[in-house]
């Protein structure tokens, strides 16, 4: 059973019975009369039963006409309420949007946004999951992703730079008073090093210096402590037990109060390119679609 051309059917069916005609229906609809008879035909044909009495001049309902008529109504109804409802929320954000970030994006830069999008939009609700994995827009159903580093995404999605994640290199006071400070980026290999890990891989350092890339591989048994948290790394940095490199605005309070110190700022971490990710632009819904245009550049 097709059901849009049940659908078809139906309309055809209800045109004729409001308009009283074949011809007057086929108008209406902007088919020809005798696709409007084949159509009612075929309906009674699979009901095996007759919808309507037709005479020359008018038609009548029978019995079991009258009542699929009703039905008819009800379900052509509730077709335009339901492509209503959908069209009002492409218009008119609504609904449950589902947001994936970095649990170090999450607070800073991704809740503000999400406190203006509340403000405007007040029947939109948010699902916020904040994870360092890269997640599957589409397996896992999240409406908008942002991501540090160049995604590999599929040909489904789109992606949009809007920042970079800038770096800095830190250590204690204390570790620097203690241990020294490195002159250059090699020289972290006799430093204790505080890594970063990421879906099971210790993220590498960059450097940067005279135009000249330079990256640096903290080794997994080599390394004082490996988190896979950022906040939590530079607590242990904090702490004197040695030199890090995050996110510039998560360790920006601790160097303005003192409990942390740059070191190498001579070969300032080049960052990495921060992008949101969202389905494809082909019937993107009004909930996505204004999200995203909240969305500024990444400072």
């Amino acid at each position: 059973m097709n059901i849009v051309n049940n659908i078809a059917d139906m309309m055809a069916f209800v045109s004729a019975v409001e308009m009283g005609s074949f011809t007057l229906a086929s108008k209406n609809l902007g088919i020809s009369r005798s696709a409007v008879g084949k159509r009612i035909a075929k309906l009674e044909s699979e009901l095996n039963t007759r919808l309507l009495q037709r005479s020359t001049r008018s038609l009548a309902l029978t019995e079991e006409g009258q009542i699929f008529y009703e039905r008819c109504l009800k379900v052509l109804q509730d077709l335009n309420d339901a492509k209503r409802i959908l069209l009002e929320r492409r218009e008119k954000p609504s609904g449950r949007l589902r947001i994936s970030v970095p649990a170090s994006l999450g607070q800073h830069f991704v809740a503000p946004i999400i406190h203006r999008y509340l403000s405007e939009y007040p029947d939109i609700s948010i699902e916020l999951i904040m994870v360092d994995r890269y997640v599957d827009l589409i397996n896992e159903k999240v409406d908008v992703a942002i991501r540090i580093g160049i995604p590999n995404i599929k040909s489904e999605l789109i992606s949009r730079r809007i920042g970079t994640y800038k770096m800095i290199t830190v250590a204690s006071p204390v570790y620097v008073m203690k241990k020294g400070e490195p002159s250059a980026p090699n020289e972290l290999h006799y430093h204790d090093l505080l890594a970063f890990v990421h879906t099971q891989s210790i993220l590498p350092w960059q450097f940067q210096h005279n135009q000249q890339l330079e990256t640096i591989f903290p080794q997994n048994n080599k390394a004082k402590c490996v988190v896979d948290n950022e906040k939590t790394l530079l607590y242990f940095a904090r702490q004197g037990y040695g030199i890090t490199q995050v996110a510039q605005f998560i360790a920006q309070p601790y160097l303005e109060n003192g409990e942390l110190v740059e070191v190498l700022n001579q070969f300032k971490p080049e960052g990495y390119p921060v992008f949101v990710i969202y389905p494809s632009r082909k019937q993107l819904s009004a909930k996505v679609r204004c999200f995203i245009d909240l969305i500024g550049e990444f400072e």
